[in-house]
C-alpha cells in the first residue's frame, strides 16, 4: 500500500531552483502519516516532494533505506541523480506521525 497520500510539502530554506540549489544545505518538509516506512515507499514520496518543489529539474533514480521505526530525531538515508548529479539525500523525522524534512548534498 502506497504511503503517498496527504502530502504537504514546505520549503525551509531559501534557495535557487535547479541542481546547483539541491547542492547546497536544501530543507523540505512532508507529512504523510505513517509510523514505519519501507524504502520504496519513501523513495516515492521523497521524490514527489522534490518534483512539486523544482517541477523543472529532474529526479531519476531516487532509492531509501528501509525505516523500521520513524521516531523524531532518527534519519534515513538515501540517494539518486538530480539533472544528472549524484546527490544523497537525508530524511530528517520530525514526529513520529511521518512528518520529515529533506536535506541534500552532493555524492
Amino acid at each position: 500500500m502506497s504511503r503517498t497520500a496527504t502530502r504537504r510539502a514546505l520549503v525551509t530554506t531559501a534557495a535557487a531552483l535547479g541542481a546547483t540549489a539541491l547542492l547546497g544545505a536544501c530543507s523540505f518538509s512532508a507529512s504523510v502519516g505513517t509510523p514505519d516506512y519501507a524504502g520504496s515507499d519513501l523513495a516515492t514520496d521523497v521524490t514527489s516532494t522534490l518534483q512539486a518543489q523544482y517541477p523543472e529539474s529532474t529526479f531519476d533514480g531516487i532509492s531509501c533505506e528501509d525505516t523500521p521505526t520513524v521516531e523524531e530525531g532518527e534519519t534515513t538515508a538515501c540517494h539518486g541523480v538530480v539533472d544528472g548529479a549524484d546527490m544523497d539525500f537525508t530524511v530528517n523525522w520530525k514526529d513520529s506521525e511521518g512528518t520529515f524534512a529533506i536535506d541534500a548534498v552532493a555524492a
